[in-house]
């Protein structure tokens, strides 16, 4: 299962956030040579949900969010308008690469930001829990 596709396509899909990013969306790794804001999704884990019958169907993978922003307000608007076009998506497909993935669920955990010293930019940092089946 693609989580990380799943959000990367929902900010896509979403007008405010991606206006916000300019487009500016990666999986796994930046461009060095980037214009911020931008966001960068990784998968930082998955745990499979067992069931009695047979292998899992469902994954729970949790999803890290890393925005970057010349500014730390440019930062939290960012992250704020990630958040509110993915928390808490619930019993909705999206198409990933042409592949259908059903989302249960879409679930905030935690944030936290920092100043990157070098080179001076600030990271703000969320993880998101996807419940999905591929």
């Amino acid at each position: 299962m693609n989580a990380t596709g799943v959000v990367r396509q929902l900010i896509v899909d979403d007008s405010t956030a991606n206006a916000l990013l300019s487009g500016r969306i990666y999986t796994g790794r930046v461009s060095v040579d980037t214009g911020y804001p931008c966001a960068v999704i990784q998968l930082a884990s998955t745990r499979p949900n067992p069931t009695k019958t047979g292998a899992s169907e469902v994954d729970f993978c949790r999803v890290q969010v890393d925005i970057y922003g010349n500014t730390a307000a440019s930062a939290d608007a960012v992250s704020s308008a990630i958040r509110a076009a993915i928390d808490y998506i619930s019993e909705q497909t999206v198409t990933v690469s042409g592949t259908s993935v059903h989302v249960g669920r879409i679930d905030f955990e935690n944030e936290y930001g920092d100043f990157e010293d070098a080179p001076g930019i600030y990271r703000k940092i969320t993880e998101y829990m996807v419940y999905a089946k591929a």
